[in-house]
């Protein structure tokens, strides 16, 4: 059985001034800061733009699932992005890139019958 979903985008999350950011905007945030260097956490922080909060919860999440890892420098603990890291950010600039471009030639925004099939 094929059932058709209607599927209408968010635009707000298009919006370059918007208020809040997805959670995916945050994990691109803090991969971005240590994309070339690694960096202590407090700097990493002031970069991503995030409480402390927010950060420690995301870093964990980052970590464990291998975007990122930790070095240890001296006495000093640093994090960079791992190349699985790197290969996120190619991945979302490009989507990002790609709503822009649909949200700029007037594509975006109309409702998509998108089929869905349920059941064996």
């Amino acid at each position: 059985m094929v059932v058709h979903v209607i599927m209408r985008p968010n635009l707000s999350s298009l919006c370059v001034h918007a208020k809040y950011r997805s959670h995916l905007d945050i994990i691109a945030s803090i991969l971005e800061a240590t994309r070339i260097n690694a960096l202590g956490l407090h700097t990493l922080m002031k970069q991503s733009n995030t409480s402390f909060a927010l950060f420690k919860r995301y870093l964990e999440s980052i970590i464990e699932i291998g975007l990122m890892e930790k070095e240890t420098d001296q006495d000093r603990v640093l994090y960079k992005a791992t190349e699985n890291g790197l290969v996120f950010l190619e991945r979302y600039h490009a989507l990002q890139q790609m709503l822009v471009d649909a949200k700029l030639n007037g594509s975006l925004g109309t409702a998509q019958k998108v089929p869905m099939y349920v059941g064996a």
